[in-house]
């Protein structure tokens, strides 16, 4: 580092401010479509558990052949009312599932690798993970930190290992003289107009 430990703490402490409002900022984006999946959630099972049933205790009393998709719904209420402990174990199981794989590289990756793909996912991850990658980069480099020294600090707090695992490959590029911006771009991940920022920076 560059000596001047009481200006790089300042900007750290700014730039960790940053990150901070972004991150609310995320959370926030997400907030909304959570409550409605919840709300949607609960008016389905409302619907499944007490709605449909009623409807079925009428239908039954009827010699009327069912639609084939009112016959579904039937079987599924019925399912929901008879075995919702099946539901219980599914529901405990997919947990279990799901952090069993985060504790293992290979399953951290795979998940990680699922998340990118998910539209609304992938373009909050983007979003956060290209404010970080710029805002700690000018930090970093502003304070004397080399860009090389930069960049391998980055990758180690970067969250997804799919991308962590990019930027290692960016960093080993760089090394062996290639330009910031083609090893960032062959990532494939930034968008475009932060790569052309970069690329108008190294050239300046």
């Amino acid at each position: 580092v560059s000596g001047q430990l009481d200006g790089v703490f300042i900007k750290l402490a700014d730039q960790f401010e940053k990150e901070s409002k972004q991150m609310q900022k995320v959370k926030g984006a997400m907030t909304y479509p959570i409550i409605i999946l919840i709300i949607a959630g609960l008016v389905v099972t409302i619907m499944i558990a007490y709605v449909i049933p009623t409807f079925a205790t009428a239908l039954e009393g009827m010699d009327a052949e069912l639609p084939q998709i009112t016959k579904v719904m039937l079987s599924i209420s019925d399912f929901f009312v008879t075995k919702w402990y099946i539901l219980i174990l599914a529901i405990v199981g997919l947990v279990f599932l799901f952090k069993t794989l985060t504790s293992s590289p290979k399953g951290k990756r795979a998940i990680d690798t699922i998340l990118l793909k998910l539209p609304l996912v992938k373009d909050v991850s983007q979003t956060s993970m290209t404010a970080s990658l710029t805002g700690t980069l000018s930090t970093l480099l502003s304070s004397g930190v080399l860009i090389i020294e930069s960049l391998e600090i980055i990758q180690r707090v970067l969250s997804n290992s799919v991308i962590s695992d990019k930027m290692g490959i960016a960093i080993e590029n760089i090394k062996q003289g290639r330009s910031m911006y083609r090893a960032l771009l062959d990532m494939q991940y930034f968008p475009t107009l932060a790569m052309a920022m970069v690329k108008t920076g190294e050239e300046a």
